[in-house]
């Protein structure tokens, strides 16, 4: 337990600290990628067995599309129970799922409002508008908030010993409830819901004590995948093309993911947070009821009291499979798409896009290592990161860039005059990743050890062109820059900007528009067309990735996909 004279307090307030911060780092990278989303027109459907895969064929229609019938519940009577799963052999198999590398942004609004009482309560919800159809909508909402209410009021699930130092009816001191979109593409919503609770427990031996009062963490995690088209909660079996055969693939996965993290090992328990799963038994599968959500990496499984075999602590774990472990597998697209020609969204338009993220994190073929003590003089230090499975071009490039880093490390001299406490060093990083069907790869190179004349400003970087064979072709304005950033094609051919647009379009005041955009929110100054000449740029999952180099300081910009206009890119053709 977390006392404050046993000295664990320390160590306790660091676990809640850590937990609070993993928290809210979740909550601003997922509303980063599925926030409001501007007016835009649902994709084409899909025709003959490829299209959406819902049976409800005989209920009324919102031009064209399906919704529910008076009488069908869309959710669940209780919202902390596990959702009921559909009979998966009655499901219809997508025959010929599509590959499918970027994502379809829904149109809707997500409202966030926010509740603190201090010292006590902190609440953050969601609630969603856009839908046409506002019965599906209503339900959706009311579902969440029904949500939001029964996670308040229900004490500490039943956690694996949790009773012995939460006895029960220990009403918690503090709540922090927060709610947040994971996934917002394809006509389906993910939304999770976090709410943790600290508890004062008391001594030990049940009797008034003079001790200051001990406290107990404990957590709870709860999803909802809506189908947009009809509000239902969606089975995580359903994603997939062949539903019977979804949890076999999924156990699959799960066994690797587990077999690689050693899960069946005594794992770290520190006052009841356990942050990777154990194994309290042999693994035998998920089951089809699995609590789920979405991402734009993939799945992420919850593994909390609903799954006995697992061992969490009193805090959900999370496990994440990739979209690529499941390629031509999936039919989130054909078994939720809109009917051909129907729009379930208030707005209208072309509807944006951004790529799927990649497995490159947790993908069997993958080189990485972490090397230093190259040079006796220099403290060195080089990491890098790429896929093995590349096309030989680029896996060609790869491996060349991580020999010449290497080659640079060692033949490295300072000749540079020290500040007071600086020692001379050098770093490097190299960093391949797939985006959709390209390639991107980031290389920079940090140091203070000037190697051609010690007299001039940062004199190592003409020298950092000269060393590598992937900045040889840099242009002069870039000859500064540590860091250099691309995209290739599988055959290594490097992806220019005016790749990425369609023909005779003026992206140029494209560019300007979404970076004023982007400018206005980070308070930098606003720019003219003429100042973006000779670009930078690599693609990225959610926008380009632009260093301008007459900016100076203010060179570096994302500009996501939604401001360019997704429309206007070929790189999603």
């Amino acid at each position: 337990m977390c006392g404050l004279n046993d000295g664990t307090t320390d160590r306790c307030s660091l676990r809640r600290r850590a937990g609070l911060i993993l928290l809210l780092l979740i909550t601003g990278i997922s509303l980063f990628f599925s926030g409001c989303i501007r007016n835009q027109e649902a994709p084409n459907g899909l025709s003959g067995t490829e299209t959406s895969a819902d049976s409800e064929t005989d209920e009324q229609t919102v031009d064209g599309d399906e919704r529910p019938s008076a009488n069908a519940p869309l959710v669940s009577a209780d919202p902390l129970q596990s959702k009921p799963v559909p009979d998966l052999a009655a499901l219809p198999v997508i025959k010929s799922p599509e590959k499918f590398h970027a994502l379809y942004l829904n149109p809707i609004e997500v409202l966030t409002t926010q509740e603190e009482v201090p010292g006590t309560l902190w609440k953050s919800t969601v609630q969603i508008s856009g839908l046409r159809d506002e019965i599906v909508q209503k339900a959706i909402n009311e579902d969440l908030s029904r949500l939001y209410s029964a996670l308040m009021e229900d004490y500490v699930p039943p956690y694996r010993g949790i009773y012995q130092r939460i006895p029960p009816g220990t009403p918690p001191v503090t709540m922090n409830l927060n709610a947040f979109v994971a996934f917002n593409f394809e006509n389906l919503l993910s939304v999770v819901i976090y709410c943790d609770k600290t508890y004062d427990i008391q001594s030990s031996d049940g009797e008034e004590s003079t001790k200051p009062k001990m406290q107990e963490y404990a957590s709870r995690v709860e999803t909802r995948n809506y189908d947009l088209r009809t509000g239902r909660d969606v089975a995580l079996a359903e994603l997939f093309s062949d539903p019977p055969l979804a949890m076999e693939k999924v156990n699959s996965e799960v066994a690797k993911l587990l077999s690689a993290q050693q899960a069946d090992e005594e794992p770290g328990f520190d006052m009841g947070m356990r942050w990777a799963p154990a194994l309290t038994t042999a693994f035998k599968g998920l089951t089809p009821d699995q609590k789920f959500y979405l991402q734009p990496t993939g799945i992420t499984l919850v593994l909390d009291h609903h799954t006995p075999a697992f061992d969490t602590g009193f805090h959900p774990a999370h496990l994440s499979l990739s979209f690529a472990a499941f390629e031509g597998g999936l039919a989130l697209r054909q078994r939720f798409a809109s009917s051909p020609g129907a729009n379930i969204y208030r707005d209208t338009g072309p509807r944006d896009q951004q790529f799927v993220q990649s497995g490159t994190f947790s993908s069997e073929h993958l080189a990485a290592g972490d090397e230093g003590g190259f040079n006796p003089t220099v403290n060195t230090h080089l990491s890098y990161r790429y896929p093995t499975d590349l096309p030989a071009p680029l896996l060609t490039l790869a491996t060349t860039a991580v020999e010449e880093s290497r080659q640079f490390l060692k033949t490295l001299e300072f000749t540079g005059t020290l500040r007071p406490g600086e020692e001379p060093y050098c770093e490097i990083s190299l960093d391949v990743i797939k985006v959709g069907p390209f390639t991107t790869l980031r290389h920079a190179v940090y140091t203070n050890a000037p190697v051609k004349d010690a007299a001039s400003d940062e004199g190592v970087r003409p020298a950092i062109n000269d060393a590598f064979s992937l900045r040889k072709s840099l242009p002069q304005s870039h000859a500064q820059n540590p860091i250099f950033f691309t995209s290739f094609y599988a055959d290594g051919r490097q992806i220019t900007l005016e790749d990425c647009f369609q023909p005779g379009l003026d992206y140029d005041a494209l560019l300007t528009d979404a970076y004023n955009k982007q400018a206005l929110q980070y308070g930098y100054p606003t720019v003219e067309k003429s100042q973006l000449a000779n670009p930078m740029l690599s693609i990225g999952h959610t926008g380009l990735e632009c260093y301008f180099p007459e900016l100076g300081d203010y060179g570096y910009m994302n500009l996501p996909y939604e401001d360019l206009g997704s429309e206007h890119l070929t790189i999603f053709d």
